[in-house]
């Protein structure tokens, strides 16, 4: 006889399949081949099952599976219908007018733009060199060239391009820009007016602390030094989370029953102030699915029927995927998901293992350990550490928090509709200093650890087994700990796999994206490596070290720079980390086309050179193939007394698409930063691969 794995549950099968139809469209985007294959392999597994169990099942057994197959297909389409509506032509210099969405720390998101006054239907993601001048609400005009944003960099989707339907994008300087007016929405409206009263009453720094937590809006929080809270594992307190939605919708709910209010209007008011509350906070993840669940709760008491955790969960998830599909993909989204997730599914095991303690005590690290647990890689692929006691701290600093965050909500509304009472804002201000040097203390426990993220494909198979230890997977003790044991081994596997040093074999050069400039990754057959940075600083820095950790490359021969400016200390770690040699050009004394330097490093041959305008440029040489790289505009046209035989080089890279065209000259053209892979795996000569 098969065992059986679950309990007959729809909603949870649905949910089931519009994830494994999403996570497949993914992958088979992003080309990975071997989750695609464990994702196969669970389809085989669950397709021999069925067959093997048909004499088992009835009616609704197979409309069930009708409708999962319908919706796994549906989903696998949605999202590739979705990635295939972004293929836009490039637009040359004109003259644009957009409405400011969002402004980010370097980078700002229009809407309604009109070009030439003609309407554009695409959104444009705009990188600034200063965004602190640009308000949301703002209406914008500027001259720019507009680029076709890339869907794919460096094996990740671009979720900006796509959360907010950016199909283009520019760069421009903030002098540049003209603010033409200023029209903010009415949920900009409210929390600016928001933002003025707390200024009003609280330091500054617990003022940009009070707003992240009420809205997720992180914009001020440079005045707030969060590493400390980062650090305890607090840091989800700066996003609205299921923790604040639950907070709120539980104060509201328990004021509306010492009222005697009945329970189909406090289901309706709760209702009001949800939609209002998810409004206000941008419609994010994490406060809809809370939102949903908490409805879905107070909407089954209201029927005076048993409120069902997982049915809640599932609605909501099914609700945010058909709102939209790309909201899998966010990091918002997948913490608070698998946050849930893993609390329904490991809180009774770890509760039954924790029984030597009091029950109230062994529950609460229950919920607080199995969240730890399903949120840990999303973590790790986030802030590249773990910290081994976030359960401890979360059991200790939450309460206390759940405390300030009710009250500090209670007061603003108080004194909002209240201005008398405004000298209470005074109480949650000091509360909030004591708690800051709290957590500040905790933050000193030496228990972070850095840890690698370590792919997709983990983590799918980590989900997995979280499903079949927890006590959704209905299979007896034996077969449950083997199955589970498997699926771990497996998890182990492809965390190990994922993180085994980069090996290179083939003569490649990779270009992605750094603040403003394009960064090279040069690649030999004997396994050599380089790269050549336009600006080395401390923003192309955390892009480095973020690029090389993602795809495992620990050591690197030479970097190579136009302008490197980094500390002493910065400098050291560099080099030190990476076995690296640093070759600048800041202060090469170029005359005519002679030679300055020439440098051997492994297969590599860096010889430092420069054209007639003075225009600063080096050829590296790799195993007899020159590229010629020019660190600002290439005119070809201008360089006619060159006595540097172009047949020789088989690419130029330049910073910008002003050239002549030369039948021995290879042009790479890298002024819209998208990622490209030049190799010679297949061809004796460097190929284009867009």
């Amino acid at each position: 006889m098969i065992p059986k794995i679950t309990n007959f549950r729809p909603l949870l099968f649905i949910s089931i399949s519009i994830l494994i139809g999403l996570i497949m469209s993914y992958f088979v985007l992003l080309n990975n081949y071997i989750a695609i294959s464990v994702i196969a392999s669970f389809l085989l597994f669950i397709f021999l099952y069925i067959l093997l169990n048909l004499k088992n099942f009835n009616k609704k057994h197979f409309i069930t599976i009708f409708i999962c197959l319908i919706c796994a297909i549906v989903s696998f389409c949605s999202l590739n219908i979705m990635f295939n509506c972004y293929n836009v032509k490039e637009i040359s210099n004109s003259n644009f007018i957009g409405y400011v969405n969002k402004v980010n720390s370097n980078y700002i998101l229009l809407k309604d733009i009109k070009v030439n006054n003609q309407k554009l239907n695409y959104n444009i993601s705009m990188y600034l060199d200063d965004t602190s001048l640009i308000k949301e609400g703002n209406i914008i005009s500027f001259e720019s060239k507009l680029y076709p944003s890339k869907l794919v960099n460096d094996g990740e989707i671009n979720l900006t391009m796509l959360t907010y339907s950016c199909s283009y994008k520019a760069y421009a300087s903030s002098d540049n820009i003209t603010i033409v007016d200023y029209k903010p929405k009415l949920s900009t409206k409210i929390k600016n007016y928001i933002f003025s009263n707390l200024q009003k009453f609280y330091s500054p720094k617990n003022t940009a602390l009070v707003y992240a937590m009420l809205f997720g809006d992180k914009t001020f929080l440079s005045e707030f030094d969060t590493s400390s809270y980062f650090d305890v594992g607090l840091a989800h307190i700066f996003a609205v989370s299921g923790l604040h939605i639950t907070l709120l919708i539980g104060a509201i709910s328990f004021i509306l029953r010492k009222l005697k209010v009945k329970n189909k209007v406090t289901f309706v008011l709760v209702l009001l102030f949800s939609i209002f509350y998810c409004y206000i906070c941008n419609f994010s993840a994490s406060v809809v699915r809370a939102s949903v669940m908490s409805l879905c709760f107070l909407f089954a008491l209201t029927l005076n029927k048993q409120p069902d955790n997982l049915n809640a969960f599932c609605i909501a998830f099914i609700v945010l995927t058909i709102i939209n599909p790309i909201n899998f993909l966010l990091k918002g989204f997948q913490l608070s998901f698998l946050c849930v997730f893993s609390i329904l599914s490991l809180t009774t095991p770890l509760k039954n293992l924790l029984k030597f303690m009091p029950e109230k005590v062994a529950s609460t690290f229950a919920v607080s350990i199995s969240a730890m647990i399903g949120t840990s890689l999303t973590i790790i692929s986030i802030y590249g550490t773990l910290n081994l006691l976030t359960a401890l701290f979360n059991v200790l600093l939450i309460p206390i928090f759940s405390v300030i965050f009710v009250f500090i909500f209670a007061t603003m509304i108080l004194t909002s509709i209240i201005p008398i009472f405004s000298s209470i804002n005074v109480i949650p201000n000091n509360f909030l200093n004591i708690y800051n040097k709290i957590v500040e203390l905790f933050s000193k426990i030496n228990s972070v650890v850095s840890l690698n993220y370590i792919g997709s494909t983990c983590l799918v198979l980590f989900i997995l087994f979280i499903f079949v230890i927890g006590n959704f997977c209905i299979l007896k003790k034996k077969p449950k700990l083997i199955t589970s044991a498997i699926v771990l081994l497996f998890c182990v596997v492809s965390a190990i796999y994922y993180l085994l040093p980069a090996n290179f074999s083939t003569t490649q050069l990779v270009s992605f994206r750094s603040k403003y400039d394009n960064c090279y990754l040069l690649t030999s057959s004997n396994n050599n490596r380089a790269l050549v940075v336009n600006n080395l600083n401390a923003y192309s820095l955390s892009t480095l070290y973020s690029y090389l950790t993602r795809h495992n490359i620990t050591r690197i021969d030479a970097i190579i720079s136009n302008n490197v400016n980094l500390s002493d200390a910065e400098e050291d770690k560099l080099t030190s980390e990476l076995s690296c040699k640093i070759i600048s050009l800041n202060n090469a004394n170029y005359i005519s086309f002679i030679e300055y330097e020439t440098i051997k490093i492994g297969s590599f041959n860096f010889s430092v050179t420069s054209f007639t305008a003075k225009k600063k440029c080096f050829v590296a040489t790799i195993e007899n193939n020159n590229l010629l790289f020019c660190f600002s505009a290439l005119n070809l046209a201008e360089q006619e007394d060159l006595t540097l035989n172009y047949s020789n080089f088989i690419a130029v890279i330049s910073r910008d698409k002003n050239y002549t065209n030369y039948d021995a000259l290879k042009i790479v053209y890298n002024g819209d930063s998208e990622d490209k892979v030049i190799s010679s795996k297949q061809q004796n000569f460097f190929t284009l691969i867009l």
